[in-house]
């Protein structure tokens, strides 16, 4: 079993497999989601880094990709849950939606508008797959869709600090030459870029847990327990 799945298979109670979903579902957005929008919003310094200036072109079709992978993330958090609660037929859903909804509309978006056009595919689909995911949450632990946003307004609000930044910040990162310093500084410096973002989420997302009165059962109180475990 997953991490996901054994931290799911605690809950018994109603109340705990809520807490225990929404725990579970800010985790994976603040991290699969910082990964992706990071690579979103550094992708052209990214390309340069891995493939060199020729690659230059490649960075918006990197970007989109990783952007419209984005609503995927809450499907991806959706298994578990499932799972624990012997409703794996939800996973099958899930994907028979997503393929129902990604095909015809990818061979209508190549056929008119090229790769541009399976890159929006890609999103709707992505936007179909996760609103089912949060219709399928409500049926099994009775949290509504507007009960759901708000659980992870603060995650959300971690995460559109992290990519502005890290807008912000991508001009300041020096394109790289052939050579291997040049290159490896490029590196350094994307990784650096990262980090401050990173940590402009941290601050946000613990700034708006402290206004809202230290809800211990949240992500932001369970990381800083673990972070008080590891230095003690």
């Amino acid at each position: 079993m997953t991490p996901l799945t054994v931290a799911m298979t605690k809950a018994t109670t109603p109340e705990q497999q809520q807490r225990a979903w929404v725990r579970m579902l800010n985790t994976v957005l603040c991290l699969m989601g910082a990964i992706l929008l990071g690579i979103s919003t550094l992708a052209g310094p990214i390309v340069q880094f891995l493939l060199g200036e020729t690659w230059r072109e490649a960075a918006p079709i990197l970007a989109l990709l990783t952007l419209t992978g984005f609503p995927s993330v809450v499907g991806f958090a959706l298994g578990p849950l499932a799972i624990t609660l012997y409703r794996p037929r939800l996973i099958t859903q899930r994907t028979m939606i997503d393929v129902a909804v990604k095909v015809p509309l990818m061979l209508i978006g190549i056929a008119w508008f090229g790769l541009w056009g399976a890159i929006a595919a890609r999103g709707i689909a992505g936007l179909a797959a996760m609103f089912f995911a949060f219709t399928a949450a409500t049926q099994l632990v009775g949290l509504t869709f507007r009960e759901q946003m708000y659980a992870i307004h603060r995650t959300v609000a971690g995460l559109v600090t992290l990519t502005a930044v890290s807008f912000w910040l991508c001009p300041v990162v020096q394109p790289a030459t052939a050579g291997f310093v040049e290159r490896a500084g490029l590196g350094l410096e994307i990784s650096l870029v990262f980090i401050v973002a990173l940590t402009a989420q941290t601050i946000v997302m613990l700034g708006l847990w402290k206004l809202e009165g230290h809800p211990a059962d949240s992500l932001e109180g369970t990381l800083l327990r673990w972070f008080r475990k590891k230095i003690n």
